[in-house]
């Protein structure tokens, strides 16, 4: 029987991540079964809880979706704690632990497989979604680094802008 896995977005008829789950498992020798779910705008709760119980181990959380899944976890690492959002939940029986990895897998993208040290240096995100504000608030973002708004790249509203700007 395979491991029951997805990723939750709404979209997210584009995501890749199943073909990379599948190809990382196959290297690894797991057999797991991954899947994206199209959640409807205000039913999260009711999709996790449904995944659950039809056996689901774990998902992965996109846009826009990740301050739901903060709300739902019982348990947060620091992370997420720290990012106020979650990407990743991990399930166990009665508890629900939600990490998240938006900072340190840009951090890891650009030391590691960049190979370019950021100590130091000024990071331009573009954007105004959570992104930029769960990396600058991550674990992981080495000392020193400052991430810059550019309003002018934004996809959301005025107010949501602001207050991403503003560290709400």
């Amino acid at each position: 029987m395979s491991d029951k896995y997805a990723v939750v977005g709404n979209p997210i008829d584009h995501t890749k991540s199943p073909l990379i789950h599948f190809s990382f498992a196959k290297e690894t020798g797991q057999n797991i079964d991954y899947v994206a779910i199209e959640a409807p705008i205000g039913d999260f709760n009711e999709v996790v809880d449904k995944f659950r119980r039809e056996g689901g181990l774990g998902l992965n959380i996109t846009a826009p979706f990740k301050l739901d899944a903060f709300a739902y976890c019982t348990d947060l690492k620091e992370r997420a704690r720290l990012a106020g959002a979650v990407n990743a939940m991990k399930f166990e029986v009665d508890r629900v632990t939600g990490e998240n990895f938006d900072g340190v897998g840009l951090t890891n993208d650009i030391t590691r497989n960049l190979g370019r040290s950021m100590k130091g240096r000024r990071v331009a995100l573009l954007g105004a979604g959570g992104a930029q504000h769960r990396f600058q608030w991550s674990a992981s973002a080495p000392a020193r680094i400052r991430a810059s708004w550019l309003p002018g790249h934004c996809r959301a509203s005025p107010s949501r802008a602001a207050a991403t700007r503003s560290g709400s």
